[in-house]
Formats: structure tokens, sequence, C-alpha cells
């Protein structure tokens, strides 16, 4: 009797059962080359043996999320949906400031450093051009118009961001509403920011 054969976690190995949950098309799904923070990247999946159809596929069924141009993440099930949201859009900031000479800022920022934001601004990735102008916006980004000292820059997770301080008062600037500000002004506080560095 012939013996069947699935593709796992790059080796080929007998199969006891080839309708084994774990195992969708071939692929573990347990099994995508992640990085540290979550993140796929499309050219080192392929590198690792996976074809541009497992990666299709999978988009397609949702069992890979879109994050950046090129890189994706499994879904987050092990958390509750806001924070599964917030972790999501945390790897789609760190993608995006991998990329280019911009500064995360804002939401994005406040993402990085872990501040949970009273109904934050997760459609779009907020970065600063370091200028006093040339901001803009597009459907998924905005880039704001500020210069930056260098004690306004900290690099999180190998990324440049703003700084906690310049962070929140970013955030309460564009707040709709007191109760955004105030939040973020007390997550700041509780990860012991420089209150005259606030001002």
């Amino acid at each position: 009797m012939r013996a069947s054969f699935v593709f796992e976690c790059l080796v080929c190995k007998p199969a006891d059962n080839v309708c084994d949950e774990s195992v969708n098309w071939g692929f573990n799904l347990d099994m995508w080359p992640t990085d540290e923070h979550g993140i796929i990247s499309r050219s080192e999946a392929l590198d690792a043996g996976v074809s541009e159809r497992q990666l299709t596929d999978a988009i397609r069924r949702g069992e890979l999320l879109i994050v950046g141009r090129g890189h994706y993440s499994l879904p987050i099930t092990d958390r509750s949906s806001a924070e599964a949201g917030e972790e999501v859009y945390r790897r789609r900031s760190l993608v995006a400031g991998r990329c280019g000479s911009l500064v995360l800022s804002h939401e994005s920022a406040a993402s990085l450093h872990g501040l949970r934001l009273l109904y934050p601004d997760h459609e779009h990735i907020h970065m600063t051009n370091g200028r006093g102008d040339g901001g803009y916006r597009q459907s998924r980004r905005i880039v704001h118009p500020r210069t930056l000292t260098d004690n306004e820059i900290v690099v999180i997770d190998g990324v440049p961001a703003t700084s906690l301080e310049r962070t929140v008062v970013d955030v309460a600037l564009g707040a709709r509403n007191f109760a955004q500000a105030l939040t973020a002004f007390d997550c700041a506080l509780a990860r012991e920011a420089d209150v005259e560095a606030i001002g």
C-alpha cells in the first residue's frame, strides 16, 4: 500500500490522516515563518518553500491578514477582539515604520509604546515627516507635518517613533473629546512619562 504524504513544516513526512485539521492545503498553519513580532514576510516565506499559491489561498481564506505590502500576520484568536485589533494595528505600524524615513507618531507610536487609548484611529498609520510642512492624507496613512527634536524620537523594536511624551501630546491634540485626551495622559503617566517634557 502506498503511503500518503503531506507537506508540513517544510519537510515531507507520512501522514496518518490526510484530513488532519492542523494541516491545510499541505501547509501547517502554525509553521509560517514569523519574526519576533508575529509578522510574516512574503520574501522569507517564499525562501522557506511556501508557494505563491499557498500565500494567495491563505489570504483568501482569512488564514493570513495583510499588514503591509508583502507582509502578513496570522489572525489573533487568543485575545479579545479589541486586544486582537490592537495587536494587528501594532504589526501594521511596525511594517510601515520599517520603510522610509518617516517617524511613527500619534496612534501608531502609541501602539508601539503599549498605550491603551480610548477609541483610537486604527484605520490610518500615523507618521510625522520631521518638517513644518508637507503633511498629507491617504486612504490608509496620515503624514503629519511637524519638526521633531532628537529627544522626541526613540527607537522601539527597531522602528523610529515619537517619544512617549511627544506621542501623548500628539494624541491628545488630535482627540475628538476630553475623555480621549484624558485617557492618553493617564496611560502615559502610568508608564512614568516625564511630566515636564509633556509641558
